[in-house]
């Protein structure tokens, strides 16, 4: 028995020694080598940008992950700026192996002593690249001087959005945001909108008084199947030389950027100006409905029955308004009017005989003060009763 279990053990070994020398390495890597192509997601090519601690983020993709590092290289090829006094880079940017994202800093350095506006000229990209085909992107930047009669204001945000791969994503890439100053009105009397983080300059030339500064939304990710759109961490940097020592007001988890219209604008702050003289308010107040305009008694027309009389009241939380004769049965649903022109129904139940549940949608028009929202009412089974529309007018 001794020799056969011998024998059983040598044929394993030999089984054992074939199969590492025929070893393909098929489960190293699901990747293979190619020839990728290096994309620079830079949107414009002329970029302002203030002599008090600027930055310029940038990202570069690979059309395919790799199995080694991809490198591409940054360089200033022009321009009055002096590299390490005026402005630093990073010389090299990698995509790490198996990703296909890789990202870069352009940083102006602070500098009191006032000088003529200066430039510079940075080409991202050369023949260095090996392993990937790029095609090099240069940006020109001007860089403008503060003086101490300036207020320079800078937005910056942040969120934790992870793609498919489960890769942070860049919040440049998040969302496009809009910087604003505006009275008190909301009237604009400034505004930004760049590539990357926005940068403003309050100066003398703007009359004394009260304003406000705002954050707008461009243009957001779309998540797909990755979940609801991010919220986004907003900050707030100012500063005013020889008066204003460098301050961030960090206001975490403030700007939802499922909202993408001229509306939804997030106020930072309130800046009183006073000569060459300023005082930062912070004010964190995201844009909301109001809903004063909005209550009083409507006429509701509902497709298939008789047109009836409503009254709507302000909610107890802000941009809700209260229906007190849903579906003619006097039962009372909220509705939730968004700063983009759009009206909600959040789930609710109400007993009209029965006991049911109602979801819906819709528009408002702050102008002609028309609500027009489809509804769906199921029963306590989960069925549906009732799927119309209610049209409401001033009667």
């Amino acid at each position: 028995m001794k020799t056969f279990n011998k024998y059983i053990v040598a044929m394993l070994l030999t089984w054992v020694a074939f199969a590492c020398d025929n070893d393909e390495y098929k489960d190293d890597s699901t990747l293979t080598p190619s020839n990728p192509t290096v994309n620079i997601e830079i949107a414009n090519s002329s970029v302002t940008l203030l002599e008090q601690d600027s930055t310029f983020e940038f990202q570069i993709t690979l059309s395919t992950p790799q199995i080694a590092d991809v490198a591409v290289y940054v360089t200033a090829i022009d321009g009055s700026a002096t590299e390490g006094e005026d402005f630093t880079l990073e010389g090299e940017i990698i995509i790490p192996a198996n990703r296909t994202t890789g990202t870069a800093v352009i940083k102006i350095n602070s500098d009191v002593i006032h000088e003529e506006t200066e430039t510079l000229v940075v080409q991202i990209g050369d023949d260095r690249t090996a392993n990937a085909q790029i095609a090099p992107k240069t940006v020109t930047f001007t860089i403008n001087n503060v003086s101490e009669t300036d207020l320079p204001l800078e937005l910056s945000w942040a969120s934790n959005y992870y793609d498919a791969t489960g890769e942070l994503v860049p919040a440049v890439d998040v969302a496009d945001m809009i910087f604003y100053v505006t009275d008190l009105s909301g009237d604009v009397k400034l505004t930004e909108d760049g590539a990357g983080f926005e940068e403003l300059v309050i100066t003398e030339s703007l009359p004394d008084g009260e304003y406000l500064i705002k954050a707008g939304i461009f243009k957001a990710i779309d998540p797909g199947e990755l979940g609801n759109p991010p919220i986004l961490d907003l900050s707030l940097k100012y500063s005013q030389v020889g008066q204003i020592d460098a301050t961030t007001l960090t206001l975490p988890g403030a700007f939802d950027t499922k909202l993408v219209c001229d509306g939804n604008l997030y106020t930072l702050a309130k800046v009183t100006k006073s000569g060459s003289s300023y005082t930062i308010t912070p004010v964190a107040e995201a844009a909301s409905v109001d809903v004063s305009a909005f209550v009083g008694a409507y006429d509701c027309d509902e497709p298939g029955y008789a047109v009836y009389t409503v009254h709507f009241t302000a909610g107890d939380e802000p941009g809700v308004i209260v229906n007190d004769n849903f579906w003619d049965s006097g039962a009372e649903i909220e509705y939730v009017l968004d700063v983009c022109g759009t009206v909600t129904i959040p789930s609710q139940t109400f007993a009209a005989g029965a006991t049911y549940t109602v979801t819906g949608s819709g528009t408002y028009d702050p102008n002609t003060e028309q609500i027009i929202v489809d509804y769906v009412v199921k029963n306590a089974a989960g069925s549906t009763v009732d799927s119309n529309t209610h049209t409401f007018t001033r009667p």
